[in-house]
């Protein structure tokens, strides 16, 4: 595990695809926190985008009884589209968002009218 200047762990979430699905989601998102409670969120989803209008698509951090503790989505991360089958890159800096609170929490990425389509964990790197 690596510390950024600050000591706070970067992280990582990462969606595979081990049982080789077509519609499974693959891709990285990464978590650098920029200050105390600042963090910058940046990836790329490569699989698992079907729906070409990014406005379907959500962003949610929960944790493991699956309450919603972050909605990236509602807060700023809306600036990307969808390249079926995946996204282009993205990046957006939260202000109220402390690193040390999202570790070991899971990343949702939702549909509008398919519900929940990946889910994994945020783990420190």
């Amino acid at each position: 595990m690596g510390l950024d200047d600050k000591g706070l762990h970067p992280s990582l979430a990462i969606f595979t695809n081990p049982s080789q699905y077509p519609t499974a989601i693959t891709g990285q998102i990464r978590f650098n926190s920029i200050s105390q409670n600042k963090t910058n969120v940046s990836g790329k989803l490569d699989s698992g985008i079907f729906d070409p209008e990014a406005a379907y698509y959500h962003f949610k951090i929960i944790d493991r009884s699956k309450n919603l503790l972050y909605d990236l989505t509602a807060d700023g991360l809306t600036e990307w589209s969808v390249e079926v089958p995946g996204t282009t890159s993205f990046k957006h800096d939260f202000d109220k968002l402390p690193i040390d609170k999202i570790v070991e929490q899971f990343l949702e990425v939702s549909h509008s009218k398919k519900g929940t389509i990946g889910m994994t964990m945020i783990k420190p790197i």
